[in-house]
């Protein structure tokens, strides 16, 4: 059985041959990126699209999208034998968990965390190849490293997995 990892808010972690867990993904997004070629892989716990005016820096790596995806890429990318030609994303969460928050699209922090980490993937030619984003209930992804395959569980929809 391999190796569990779990992954908090704002953490950003690497592994090959390990699941990567994220539970609890409401409005937050777990974002993986996968060297198809190797298995190594990059999740990434999303709180927030982009730091508040003024912050430039946060000891949690993957809190703020616009430079957890760029951080992500860079570990991934150090890795022998790397190109971004063989990157692939994967994603889910980005739920709206509030009802105001349906009310006010602008504060539906879930639908702002999927079109930040869309558009960055997009600046960098990353393709998604899985996304189960938005609804209204929480998710825990469950990555697994080696087989490049997603589970994605809710209440709603129960167990899903891709790969």
């Amino acid at each position: 059985m391999e190796e569990k990892i779990f992954v908090g808010i704002g953490q950003i972690v690497y592994a090959n041959k390990k699941i990567l867990i994220c539970p609890g993904i409401g409005s937050c997004l777990a974002l993986v990126v996968r060297n198809r070629r190797t298995g190594y892989s990059g999740i990434a716990h999303v709180f927030l699209p982009e730091p508040p005016s003024g912050i430039q820096q946060t000891a949690l790596p993957g809190k703020y999208a616009n430079q957890a995806v760029k951080i992500l890429l860079e570990g991934i990318l150090k890795e022998p034998h790397s190109c971004a030609e063989d990157l692939e994303a994967y994603q889910a969460g980005g739920a709206c968990m509030f009802h105001f928050q349906q009310i006010a699209p602008t504060n539906n922090i879930g639908a702002l965390n999927i079109e930040a980490v869309d558009k960055a993937l997009q600046d960098y030619g990353i393709h998604i190849v899985f996304s189960d984003i938005g609804g209204n209930q929480a998710r825990t992804v469950e990555f697994d490293c080696s087989k490049g395959i997603m589970m994605v569980a809710t209440k709603e929809k129960g167990r899903m997995v891709y790969g």
